[in-house]
Order: structure tokens, then sequence, then C-alpha cells
């Protein structure tokens, strides 16, 4: 199998590593010039600031902030509902004592009742 050269130039004003094909058919000397002519360092008036891979769709830094923040919403949001099921479960189990002992206060009821009447008869 021949290798063919794959040649990437980096673009100062918008550096980026090559797409993973490029890279994959690269021999190990071409991807550390690749790496070696990546800047350390963007310098942002200049450059556009990096965007991001979200589900196979490349995001601008800018919508990649806003979906952060909404996760953290969404999260915030998952806590309090978890924090009022676990409320409602106590609320529950409150009132099923509650129904219990006003069952063995009505048996006790029930039976004085029964034992009252035996005592007249």
């Amino acid at each position: 199998m021949q290798h063919l050269p794959a040649a990437w130039v980096v673009d100062p004003d918008d550096p980026r590593a090559p797409p993973q094909e490029l890279w994959d058919q690269m021999t190990p000397a071409e991807r550390r010039r690749v790496v070696d002519s990546l800047p350390t360092k963007l310098d942002f008036p200049r450059a556009s600031p990096p965007d991001v891979w979200f589900h196979g769709e490349v995001l601008p830094l800018p919508e990649v902030s806003e979906l952060l923040a909404r996760l953290g919403d969404f999260r915030t949001r998952i806590e309090k509902a978890e924090r009022d099921i676990e409320e409602a479960g106590r609320r529950a189990e409150e009132a099923e004592r509650a129904l219990a002992e006003e069952r063995q206060k009505l048996a006790e009821a029930l039976a004085e009742i029964d034992r009252l009447k035996r005592e007249r008869s």
C-alpha cells in the first residue's frame, strides 16, 4: 500500500488540527510537523474562538456556553424535583403512620363499645 502524503497547513487566523481521516493517514513525522505548527496560545482578538463538537455538530463557543448554562438549569430543576419527591415520600409515610394510629384508636374504641354492651347485658 502506497502512502499518500497528507498535507495540512495550519491557518494562523483559524488554527486547527486536521480532520480525523487525514490525521489517520499521516505518518508520525507529518503529525509532529502539524502539532509543532499549532499555536500554544491563541490571540483571540485575531483568531476566532475554537468551536466544540456536540453530537456531531460543530458549535461556536458562545453556543456551547449557552448550552452549558441550560444544562446547569436542568440540573438544578432535577435536583429540586428529587427533593420534592423525597419530601412527598416523607409526607406519605407520615400520613400512613397517622392513618394506622387512627385505625388503632378506632379499633380500641369499638372494642370498648363491645365490652360495655356485654356488661349491660
